[in-house]
């Protein structure tokens, strides 16, 4: 799946402040479930929704999927559940807030809050662009170092204020959005997220494979 962007903003201002991409530092350093967090799925896709509500309404519930995948703070290799193993696009929904995951115990990741409505936390989702492995040669990190480098293009020229720890788009990014689905064991659902703008549930796209933005 090729998905092209074509990107033009007007009258858009750039913030300065520390914690947004300073350009340098695009290796993924975490530790929980490297692979997964850092591997497109090589499927085809799954499925395409018209909304977050359209793809919840697929997923196992956080209470049985905490059931499949065990949460091991170590388990650094932990590859994808068979649960997990979906690619799907969703469409026309907004990246209303983000983060650049740099501080000590971040993992250089990209975590954005993406839905339907800032208004009903039940259409908001989480979902990463991920930060990169030292294997350059591979499709893979191609594939996610071209998205990453589409992404910080399109943060350099967004107008954005700061909200908690993320970053708000005044004008919040209308997208078509794809990627593999995760289930994050590193947090409970509705505790990550600026303010009141916390997802209800601790599935992820993750990573973002590609990425357009709709005019």
């Amino acid at each position: 799946m090729k998905i092209f962007i074509f990107i033009i903003f007007t009258s858009l201002l750039q913030s300065q402040d520390c914690n947004k991409w300073q350009g340098n530092n695009d290796t993924y350093k975490g530790l929980q479930r490297r692979i997964a967090k850092t591997t497109a799925l090589d499927i085809p896709l799954s499925k395409s929704f018209n909304n977050i509500l359209e793809l919840k309404s697929t997923l196992i519930p956080d209470k049985e999927a905490k059931k499949i995948i065990p949460k091991k703070r170590d388990a650094c290799d932990y590859d994808r559940f068979d649960i997990e193993k979906r690619n799907v696009e969703v469409k026309n929904v907004y990246i209303f807030f983000y983060k650049y995951e740099n501080s000590a115990e971040g993992d250089n990741d990209f975590h954005l809050i993406v839905g339907n409505d800032t208004n009903n936390k039940e259409t908001l989702f989480n979902m990463e662009i991920s930060a990169l492995t030292l294997e350059p040669q591979t499709e893979n990190y191609k594939a996610l170092s071209k998205v990453r480098n589409q992404w910080k293009q399109l943060i350099d020229t967004a107008q954005v204020v700061k909200s908690y720890s993320y970053y708000k788009f005044v004008y919040p990014i209308k997208v078509n959005i794809y990627g593999s689905l995760f289930f994050d064991t590193d947090h409970n659902a509705g505790v990550v997220g600026p303010g009141k703008n916390k997802p209800t549930s601790a599935w992820e796209i993750h990573p973002v494979i590609d990425f357009e933005v709709v005019r």
